[in-house]
């Protein structure tokens, strides 16, 4: 009977625990998203490639770390806290003797957990620098080519690999503390025991039914519970612990303060006009524009035409409005841009995710069949 509740019980406590679970990954999800695209639409700093690495990596440990803390917590408390009872019952002198190396090895593994706690979080951030390094890189491979950067390119990766590695490198390290722990928490007492036996028997004060019954509660009992307990609260419950913090710092959302803004000036017409328009990608950089003036009146058309590479998308990017120049402006209807941007602010972070009226088909605006077969019967097969 106990074997059959022992097997069914997994399948009764999975609902549960999938109750508790799965929503908080979801609220983490939902916080890690939120953040990362608030950022990008109200700030000026680039986007954080690093959130990647907590959408896929620090979620997931959340996720997998509490639900093996909820499923074996109670166990190894329960064992722990029992074989202290049970030789506490048995014999006080014996469980006066464990009492002493038992509260050294407490106190040791509290130290013990600020250092893991340190390393661990050296591990998150050097995790995350190394994937917002390497994913421009992976983005730009064609122009790592093209600018014959394969060492900088493999330099940078390494460097951040290499970090990565130390981190790991130096929690491991430290986790081998949690040996020392279990020695002293375990092992000593039952060596002292063991050393103080004879002494003990022979004064009358314990029995040998007594010492060997101890033993068996060390043995089976306190020494397992001590390797429980430094596996579970200095593996999982700190990993846990960090990489919420973590996820604390970098979902906090930037609070958007309203500028002040200027008397409303609505633009007379759509008059596009570019005032000594330039741009370069960096202060040393060639110019991709340079003193560019025009005007496009309402109703005419401007086309830009040549080979790749000469500014086509920069300039259409200067026009809109969605890159600012590092010289000149640009007005619609004699006011300019960058006014207009500060008086309509970018609703990009409330409808990034807003769903979308289905588009209709590329079908829709092509000419009729007719046409096209006249057209190909023109021009001949393609």
């Amino acid at each position: 009977m106990t074997m059959i509740v022992k097997a069914a019980a997994p399948q009764l406590m999975l609902p549960c625990l999938a109750a508790v679970i799965e929503p908080l990954r979801d609220d983490l999800i939902t916080a890690v998203v939120t953040a990362t695209v608030t950022r990008a639409t109200t700030t000026d700093t680039p986007p954080d490639t690093a959130a990647v690495t907590r959408l896929t990596g620090q979620v997931e440990t959340v996720r997998d770390l509490l639900s093996a803390l909820l499923r074996s917590t109670r166990q190894f408390g329960v064992s722990l806290i029992a074989a202290l009872a049970g030789l506490l019952l048995l014999s006080p002198v014996a469980a006066a003797i464990v009492a002493v190396p038992v509260v050294v090895a407490l106190l040791v593994f509290v130290r013990l957990l600020r250092a893991l706690v340190t390393r661990q979080r050296a591990l998150v951030l050097t995790a995350e620098t190394l994937t917002a390094r390497v994913t421009p890189i992976l983005a730009g491979t064609r122009d790592v080519a093209a600018c014959g950067a394969h060492h900088q390119a493999h330099a940078t990766v390494r460097e951040a690999v290499a970090a990565q590695s130390a981190a790991t490198t130096a929690l491991a390290r430290a986790g081998t503390g949690r040996r020392l722990v279990v020695a002293l928490g375990a092992h000593l007492p039952l060596l002292m025991l063991l050393l103080t036996a004879r002494s003990l028997v022979q004064d009358g004060r314990l029995t040998a039914g007594e010492v060997v019954g101890a033993m068996t509660y060390l043995a089976t009992g306190l020494e397992p519970a001590m390797r429980a307990l430094t596996g579970v609260a200095g593996g999982w419950g700190v990993a846990l612990a960090v990489t919420l913090r973590r996820l604390s710092e970098t979902t906090t959302t930037p609070a958007v303060t309203s500028p002040t803004r200027p008397a409303i000036v609505t633009p007379t017409g759509y008059r596009l006009q570019a005032e000594g328009l330039g741009f370069a990608y960096d202060a040393g950089a060639v110019p991709v524009v340079h003193d560019l003036t025009f005007t496009v009146e309402p109703g005419e058309h401007l086309v830009v035409a040549g080979p790749s590479g000469i500014g086509k998308s920069t300039l259409s990017l200067l026009l809109a409005g969605l890159r600012p120049p590092t010289a000149g402006r640009v007005r619609l209807g004699g006011v300019p841009l960058d006014e207009l941007m500060v008086r309509t602010p970018p609703r990009r972070a409330n409808s990034a995710c807003r769903p979308r009226s289905r588009a209709p088909s590329a079908s829709a605006h092509l000419p009729p069949p007719s046409s096209l077969t006249v057209a190909a019967g023109r021009w001949g097969s393609w």
